[in-house]
């Protein structure tokens, strides 16, 4: 704005005069706004030239485009055998997982967020993002039954810079192996010796997880044998 005046978001110049023949400069610089998305337009409608000696003159509207580079987020969904979180050679991806950006955190894959499905050997890229924040995670109903998260966090945040291709949003996943031995179940005569009519018999039933994962909502039943009743507060 050399030599010209700024006041209501309007720059104006006095140029004074201008001879016959005779062509000028002016030059007026301005910085965008940091929210503009990619394909914004920005419009320099009205301008106009006057004098003393013309009645205003409107100039033709200038318009510039916004770009902003898109980028991209992906990696790996694959079995991790071990359980042991690392990318392991013999270890294989897992096709047919839908990964997606939870844009309102809600934890579930609602209609326009972006997503991407893995391919044959696991791998999978959303595309065309524009910077800014993201909640990586996967839709657990495209997973296989039994499947446990052991690699990588879920969800996984993003914060994506403009044109970044990020490749480190990866999911490991074990297949869910847990198994309760036998029931080991011993008697015990409560009133001691041998079993008459009329004693009390203590079963006691001992049982171990031998899988690596915690079992919850386990359950176990026993029936009551014949020729006996339960003693009340006896559990």
């Amino acid at each position: 704005t050399d030599g010209g005046t700024e006041a209501d978001f309007r720059v104006t110049w006095n140029i004074g005069t201008l001879n016959a023949g005779e062509s000028g400069t002016v030059q007026l610089t301005v910085e965008s706004s940091p929210d503009l998305g990619n394909g914004d337009v920005i419009a320099n409608m009205a301008y106009t030239i006057d004098s003393d000696e013309t009645e205003p003159i409107p100039g033709e509207p200038v318009t510039t485009t916004v770009f902003v580079p898109v980028g991209s987020i992906g990696d790996y969904v694959w079995h991790d055998e071990n359980g042991d979180g690392l990318q392991d050679e013999n270890e294989s991806g897992i096709p047919g997982v839908t990964v997606y950006l939870d844009l309102d955190g809600d934890g579930t894959r609602d209609d326009g967020e972006p997503f991407a499905i893995t391919d044959d050997s696991g791998n999978y890229d959303i595309t065309d993002l524009p910077p800014g924040p993201y909640v990586v995670t996967v839709d657990n109903s495209t997973l296989p039954d039994g499947y446990l998260l052991t690699g990588g966090t879920d969800p996984h945040l993003v914060s994506l810079s403009a044109g970044e291709d990020y490749n480190d949003a990866d999911f490991g996943y074990r297949m869910r192996n847990a198994a309760i031995s036998e029931a080991i179940k011993t008697s015990e005569d409560v009133n001691g010796g041998d079993l008459e009519p009329g004693d009390e018999l203590r079963y006691t039933i001992v049982l171990r997880n031998e899988s690596d994962f915690d079992i919850t909502g386990a359950e176990f039943t026993d029936d009551i044998p014949e020729h006996t009743r339960y003693v009340a507060e006896s559990l």
